[in-house]
């Protein structure tokens, strides 16, 4: 389908796999459109915005004397979101700038090589493999089940082991539910 079975190796004496991102998009679309009109006002606007949020919670934090437990539980959830979006669009921008920045430099002066490319385009598919990590970690809707999945999965790849008995809490709880069946007949 992509033709690397067909490739003949005899007469092919260099193994290099070539990158051709560089030549799929034009380089003036890439950087007037995509990044001067698209991406980078709304990387501004969200920054300003999440400082925005972040400095009102933080007032908010900083005033509630006489707040319930409640309303502070509420402020200080609303400030681990902002904090998990704010790295989630610091980390955007580390894995995306490079490239763009490069991008720009080689439309108007043509002084980056292609090595300093591959890595801004390498960084930039990072991006796709770091967010989930963070999610994983840092988001508590998510951090709670992926902790239960590994438990789960943990303990059943143990309980796999010959001569070693794990129960899960399920199991402990079954186990008490019919021996308590038990005792009432």
């Amino acid at each position: 389908m992509f033709g690397w079975s067909n490739r003949d190796s005899a007469a092919h004496f260099n193994t290099t796999i070539k990158c051709h991102f560089l030549t799929v998009i034009p380089m003036s679309y890439m950087v007037n459109f995509c990044f001067l009109s698209c991406l980078f006002p709304a990387m501004i606007i969200m920054t300003v915005l999440y400082c925005y949020i972040f400095c009102t919670i933080s007032q908010q934090l900083k005033r509630g004397s006489g707040w319930t437990v409640n309303s502070r539980a509420y402020y200080i959830k609303e400030q681990k979101l902002a904090r998990l979006l704010a790295l989630i669009l610091t980390l955007f921008a580390v894995c995306w700038l490079p490239l763009h920045i490069m991008n720009i430099l080689n439309f108007y002066s043509h002084c980056v090589s292609h090595n300093a490319f591959y890595v801004g385009i390498l960084l930039s598919h990072l991006n796709s493999a770091v967010n989930p990590i963070v999610y994983a970690f840092k988001a508590p809707r998510i951090k709670e089940p992926f902790r239960k999945d590994m438990i789960l999965d943990r303990n059943s790849t143990l309980s796999q082991v010959p001569g070693l008995s794990i129960e899960t809490n399920n199991q402990k709880t079954k186990q008490t539910n019919k021996q308590t069946k038990k005792t009432q007949n």
